[in-house]
Protein backbone atom coordinates (compact mmCIF):
# COMPACT_ATOMS: atom_id res chain seq x y z
CA UNK A 1 0.00 0.00 0.00
CA UNK A 2 1.07 3.66 -0.70
CA UNK A 3 2.75 5.60 1.87
CA UNK A 4 3.72 8.49 -1.39
CA UNK A 5 3.18 11.74 -0.35
CA UNK A 6 0.52 13.42 -2.20
CA UNK A 7 -3.24 14.99 -2.21
CA UNK A 8 -6.05 14.37 0.13
CA UNK A 9 -9.73 13.88 -1.15
CA UNK A 10 -12.51 13.93 1.21
CA UNK A 11 -15.64 12.52 0.36
CA UNK A 12 -19.08 13.99 1.29
CA UNK A 13 -22.35 12.56 0.40
CA UNK A 14 -24.94 12.94 2.70
CA UNK A 15 -23.99 14.05 6.00
CA UNK A 16 -22.42 17.49 6.32
CA UNK A 17 -19.13 18.08 8.44
CA UNK A 18 -18.50 19.88 11.48
CA UNK A 19 -15.09 20.30 11.23
CA UNK A 20 -12.89 23.84 11.03
CA UNK A 21 -10.76 22.86 7.84
CA UNK A 22 -9.11 25.63 7.30
CA UNK A 23 -7.41 25.17 10.73
CA UNK A 24 -5.86 21.77 9.76
CA UNK A 25 -2.36 22.08 8.18
CA UNK A 26 -1.36 19.99 5.07
CA UNK A 27 2.33 19.56 4.23
CA UNK A 28 3.81 22.02 1.68
CA UNK A 29 2.58 21.11 -1.68
CA UNK A 30 -0.11 19.56 -0.72
CA UNK A 31 -3.70 19.71 -2.04
CA UNK A 32 -6.48 18.58 -0.28
CA UNK A 33 -9.81 18.40 -2.55
CA UNK A 34 -13.69 17.85 -1.47
CA UNK A 35 -15.96 15.80 -3.50
CA UNK A 36 -19.72 16.95 -2.24
CA UNK A 37 -23.05 15.92 -3.21
CA UNK A 38 -24.22 19.35 -4.53
CA UNK A 39 -27.52 18.59 -2.64
CA UNK A 40 -25.46 19.78 0.87
CA UNK A 41 -23.04 22.30 -0.61
CA UNK A 42 -25.29 24.78 1.19
CA UNK A 43 -25.47 23.51 4.50
CA UNK A 44 -22.08 23.78 4.81
CA UNK A 45 -19.41 27.41 5.47
CA UNK A 46 -18.53 28.59 2.60
CA UNK A 47 -15.52 30.68 4.05
CA UNK A 48 -14.24 27.32 5.42
CA UNK A 49 -14.63 25.93 2.11
CA UNK A 50 -12.90 28.33 0.55
CA UNK A 51 -10.21 28.37 2.82
CA UNK A 52 -9.88 24.77 4.20
CA UNK A 53 -9.61 23.18 0.07
CA UNK A 54 -7.78 23.82 -2.90
CA UNK A 55 -11.15 22.68 -4.84
CA UNK A 56 -14.44 21.91 -4.49
CA UNK A 57 -16.28 19.46 -6.38
CA UNK A 58 -20.03 19.47 -6.27
CA UNK A 59 -21.70 16.49 -8.06
CA UNK A 60 -25.12 14.90 -9.32
CA UNK A 61 -24.81 12.28 -6.16
CA UNK A 62 -21.21 10.78 -5.08
CA UNK A 63 -20.69 7.65 -6.45
CA UNK A 64 -17.60 4.94 -7.09
CA UNK A 65 -17.09 5.91 -10.62
CA UNK A 66 -17.55 9.34 -10.47
CA UNK A 67 -14.76 9.98 -7.89
CA UNK A 68 -12.98 7.01 -9.41
CA UNK A 69 -12.73 9.08 -12.52
CA UNK A 70 -12.16 13.04 -10.72
CA UNK A 71 -9.13 10.81 -8.99
CA UNK A 72 -7.61 9.79 -12.26
CA UNK A 73 -7.91 12.87 -13.64
CA UNK A 74 -6.29 14.93 -10.58
CA UNK A 75 -3.08 11.98 -11.20
CA UNK A 76 -3.83 12.70 -14.69
CA UNK A 77 -2.48 16.22 -14.07
CA UNK A 78 0.29 15.51 -11.72
CA UNK A 79 -1.56 15.73 -8.31
CA UNK A 80 -1.16 11.87 -6.82
CA UNK A 81 -3.52 11.50 -4.37
CA UNK A 82 -2.31 9.21 -0.94
CA UNK A 83 -5.01 9.27 0.91
CA UNK A 84 -9.05 9.21 0.61
CA UNK A 85 -11.07 9.57 3.43
CA UNK A 86 -14.73 10.48 5.15
CA UNK A 87 -17.13 10.80 8.02
CA UNK A 88 -19.39 10.50 6.41
CA UNK A 89 -21.61 7.27 7.43
CA UNK A 90 -22.72 6.49 3.59
CA UNK A 91 -19.53 7.17 2.29
CA UNK A 92 -17.24 4.64 4.39
CA UNK A 93 -17.92 1.67 2.24
CA UNK A 94 -17.28 4.43 -0.92
CA UNK A 95 -13.87 5.53 0.80
CA UNK A 96 -12.56 1.55 1.28
CA UNK A 97 -13.38 0.39 -2.14
CA UNK A 98 -11.06 3.42 -3.86
CA UNK A 99 -8.43 3.01 -1.04
CA UNK A 100 -8.50 -0.42 -2.33
CA UNK A 101 -8.94 0.12 -6.02
CA UNK A 102 -5.82 3.07 -5.58
CA UNK A 103 -3.50 0.96 -3.93
CA UNK A 104 -3.76 3.48 -0.99
CA UNK A 105 -3.60 2.48 3.15
CA UNK A 106 -6.68 2.19 4.41
CA UNK A 107 -9.30 -0.86 5.45
CA UNK A 108 -10.53 -3.40 2.94
CA UNK A 109 -14.00 -2.58 1.96
CA UNK A 110 -14.70 -6.49 4.09
CA UNK A 111 -12.88 -5.30 6.97
CA UNK A 112 -15.51 -1.78 6.92
CA UNK A 113 -18.25 -3.94 5.85
CA UNK A 114 -18.33 -4.88 9.66
CA UNK A 115 -18.59 -1.49 11.25
CA UNK A 116 -20.94 -0.28 8.93
CA UNK A 117 -23.26 -3.33 9.15
CA UNK A 118 -25.07 -3.77 12.38
CA UNK A 119 -26.50 -6.92 11.72
CA UNK A 120 -22.69 -8.27 10.98
CA UNK A 121 -21.10 -6.68 14.05
CA UNK A 122 -23.92 -8.04 16.42
CA UNK A 123 -22.18 -11.49 15.16
CA UNK A 124 -18.94 -10.21 16.27
CA UNK A 125 -19.78 -8.56 19.41
CA UNK A 126 -21.75 -12.24 20.27
CA UNK A 127 -18.69 -14.47 19.42
CA UNK A 128 -16.69 -12.54 22.03
CA UNK A 129 -19.09 -12.95 24.44
CA UNK A 130 -20.23 -9.81 24.87
CA UNK A 131 -24.11 -9.13 25.69
CA UNK A 132 -26.25 -7.50 22.81
CA UNK A 133 -29.67 -7.18 22.47
CA UNK A 134 -30.75 -10.49 20.05
CA UNK A 135 -31.65 -9.59 16.48
CA UNK A 136 -32.38 -11.11 12.98
CA UNK A 137 -32.35 -9.90 9.67
CA UNK A 138 -35.66 -9.45 7.68
CA UNK A 139 -36.37 -11.08 4.22
CA UNK A 140 -39.38 -8.98 2.52
CA UNK A 141 -40.09 -12.10 0.24
CA UNK A 142 -40.87 -14.14 3.13
CA UNK A 143 -42.77 -11.30 4.84
CA UNK A 144 -44.78 -10.62 1.25
CA UNK A 145 -45.91 -14.21 0.97
CA UNK A 146 -46.79 -14.79 4.73
CA UNK A 147 -46.77 -11.75 6.81
CA UNK A 148 -48.69 -13.94 9.98
CA UNK A 149 -45.76 -16.22 9.88
CA UNK A 150 -43.48 -13.66 9.48
CA UNK A 151 -44.82 -11.46 12.49
CA UNK A 152 -44.56 -14.95 14.28
CA UNK A 153 -40.78 -15.67 13.63
CA UNK A 154 -39.90 -12.34 14.50
CA UNK A 155 -41.95 -11.96 17.63
CA UNK A 156 -40.26 -15.30 18.64
CA UNK A 157 -36.81 -14.15 18.20
CA UNK A 158 -36.85 -10.26 19.37
CA UNK A 159 -40.28 -10.47 21.49
CA UNK A 160 -42.47 -7.56 21.72
CA UNK A 161 -41.74 -4.50 22.14
CA UNK A 162 -39.01 -4.38 19.29
CA UNK A 163 -37.28 -2.01 17.33
CA UNK A 164 -37.34 -2.08 13.72
CA UNK A 165 -34.10 -0.42 11.28
CA UNK A 166 -32.03 -0.15 8.48
CA UNK A 167 -29.03 -2.83 8.79
CA UNK A 168 -26.61 0.20 7.75
CA UNK A 169 -27.82 3.82 8.22
CA UNK A 170 -27.04 6.28 11.08
CA UNK A 171 -28.85 9.36 13.35
CA UNK A 172 -31.59 6.73 13.70
CA UNK A 173 -32.59 7.62 10.38
CA UNK A 174 -35.49 5.19 9.72
CA UNK A 175 -35.86 3.70 13.29
CA UNK A 176 -38.79 2.67 14.59
CA UNK A 177 -40.64 0.92 17.65
CA UNK A 178 -42.99 -1.63 17.54
CA UNK A 179 -44.87 -2.27 20.31
CA UNK A 180 -47.90 -4.74 19.38
CA UNK A 181 -48.79 -7.53 17.60
CA UNK A 182 -50.97 -6.05 15.63
CA UNK A 183 -48.40 -3.29 14.41
CA UNK A 184 -46.25 -6.24 13.54
CA UNK A 185 -47.78 -7.88 11.23
CA UNK A 186 -48.77 -4.56 9.58
CA UNK A 187 -45.10 -4.15 9.09
CA UNK A 188 -44.35 -6.85 8.00
CA UNK A 189 -47.29 -7.01 5.49
CA UNK A 190 -45.63 -3.87 4.22
CA UNK A 191 -42.41 -4.89 3.99
CA UNK A 192 -40.88 -4.01 0.59
CA UNK A 193 -36.70 -3.29 1.74
CA UNK A 194 -34.56 -6.01 1.85
CA UNK A 195 -32.18 -4.25 4.10
CA UNK A 196 -34.27 -4.04 7.59
CA UNK A 197 -33.71 -6.11 10.87
CA UNK A 198 -35.52 -6.60 13.91
CA UNK A 199 -33.90 -5.96 17.25
CA UNK A 200 -34.93 -6.87 21.00
CA UNK A 201 -35.44 -3.58 22.83
CA UNK A 202 -34.08 -3.11 25.60
CA UNK A 203 -34.68 -0.23 28.10
CA UNK A 204 -32.00 2.06 29.31
CA UNK A 205 -29.32 4.59 29.17
CA UNK A 206 -27.30 5.07 26.62
CA UNK A 207 -23.79 5.55 26.39
CA UNK A 208 -20.92 6.20 24.42
CA UNK A 209 -17.28 5.94 23.81
CA UNK A 210 -14.68 7.16 21.16
CA UNK A 211 -11.64 6.20 20.40
CA UNK A 212 -8.62 7.09 18.26
CA UNK A 213 -6.38 3.80 16.79
CA UNK A 214 -2.77 5.19 16.23
CA UNK A 215 -0.66 3.72 13.66
CA UNK A 216 2.34 5.80 15.00
CA UNK A 217 2.25 4.92 18.36
CA UNK A 218 0.22 2.01 17.73
CA UNK A 219 -2.09 2.41 20.74
CA UNK A 220 -5.89 3.08 21.34
CA UNK A 221 -6.62 6.73 23.17
CA UNK A 222 -10.05 6.88 24.55
CA UNK A 223 -11.23 10.25 23.35
CA UNK A 224 -14.26 10.67 25.28
CA UNK A 225 -16.94 8.79 27.17
CA UNK A 226 -20.21 10.19 27.87
CA UNK A 227 -23.89 9.46 28.09
CA UNK A 228 -26.64 10.63 25.77
CA UNK A 229 -29.10 12.92 27.01
CA UNK A 230 -31.82 11.24 25.38
CA UNK A 231 -31.99 7.85 23.81
CA UNK A 232 -31.01 8.51 20.51
CA UNK A 233 -34.06 6.81 19.33
CA UNK A 234 -35.64 10.43 20.35
CA UNK A 235 -33.55 12.27 18.22
CA UNK A 236 -35.11 12.16 14.72
CA UNK A 237 -38.75 13.36 16.45
CA UNK A 238 -37.13 16.57 17.30
CA UNK A 239 -36.01 16.16 20.96
CA UNK A 240 -33.21 17.69 22.68
CA UNK A 241 -29.73 15.77 21.69
CA UNK A 242 -26.30 15.72 23.69
CA UNK A 243 -24.23 14.14 26.13
CA UNK A 244 -23.42 14.47 29.45
CA UNK A 245 -19.48 13.56 29.72
CA UNK A 246 -18.85 10.18 32.55
CA UNK A 247 -16.98 11.52 35.90
CA UNK A 248 -13.90 9.30 36.48
CA UNK A 249 -15.37 6.16 38.43
CA UNK A 250 -16.64 2.65 37.61
CA UNK A 251 -18.78 3.19 35.08
CA UNK A 252 -16.25 4.92 32.91
CA UNK A 253 -13.63 2.43 33.80
CA UNK A 254 -16.17 -0.34 32.77
CA UNK A 255 -17.01 1.35 29.39
CA UNK A 256 -13.19 1.95 28.15
CA UNK A 257 -13.14 -2.15 29.18
CA UNK A 258 -16.18 -2.98 27.78
CA UNK A 259 -14.94 -0.16 24.28
CA UNK A 260 -11.25 -2.57 24.28
CA UNK A 261 -13.20 -6.00 24.24
CA UNK A 262 -15.69 -4.98 21.36
CA UNK A 263 -12.90 -3.11 19.17
CA UNK A 264 -10.56 -6.59 19.57
CA UNK A 265 -13.66 -8.63 18.12
CA UNK A 266 -14.01 -6.73 14.98
CA UNK A 267 -11.32 -6.13 11.84
CA UNK A 268 -8.18 -4.34 13.35
CA UNK A 269 -8.51 -0.55 12.20
CA UNK A 270 -5.46 2.16 12.40
CA UNK A 271 -5.52 5.90 12.00
CA UNK A 272 -9.25 6.26 12.51
CA UNK A 273 -11.67 7.30 15.21
CA UNK A 274 -14.06 4.99 16.46
CA UNK A 275 -17.74 5.31 17.80
CA UNK A 276 -18.87 2.68 19.71
CA UNK A 277 -22.62 2.84 21.70
CA UNK A 278 -23.64 0.54 24.67
CA UNK A 279 -27.02 -0.06 26.52
CA UNK A 280 -26.78 0.30 30.37
CA UNK A 281 -29.43 -2.08 31.85
CA UNK A 282 -29.74 -4.66 35.02
CA UNK A 283 -26.61 -2.90 35.74
CA UNK A 284 -24.89 -4.72 32.93
CA UNK A 285 -23.11 -2.94 29.37
CA UNK A 286 -25.13 -4.22 26.62
CA UNK A 287 -23.60 -3.87 22.72
CA UNK A 288 -25.49 -2.16 20.22
CA UNK A 289 -23.38 -0.82 17.49
CA UNK A 290 -19.78 0.62 16.34
CA UNK A 291 -19.03 3.02 13.78
CA UNK A 292 -15.65 3.80 12.08
CA UNK A 293 -15.81 7.60 11.80
CA UNK A 294 -16.46 10.20 14.75
CA UNK A 295 -19.64 10.84 16.40
CA UNK A 296 -22.43 12.70 14.63
CA UNK A 297 -25.34 14.65 15.41
CA UNK A 298 -22.98 16.68 17.38
CA UNK A 299 -23.22 15.06 20.34
CA UNK A 300 -19.61 15.32 21.25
Amino acid sequence: MSRMPGDQVILLGRQPFRCQWRGIALAPGVERHLVVDRRILDRLDAVDLARGFSNVYPLDGVDDASVADLIDRLVARGRPVASIATNDEYMLGMCARLQERHGLEGPSPADIAVFTDKMAMKHAALRAGLRTPVGMALNPHEAAADPQACARRVFKACGLPLVLKPRSSANSLDVEVVRTSEELVGRCRTLRRDDLMAEEFVPGGVLFCDSLLSSTTGERTTLMTAMYAQPPLRYRSGSCHGSQTLADGPLKARLEMFNDRVLAALPALTDRVTHLEVLEHGGELWFLEVAARAPGAEVA
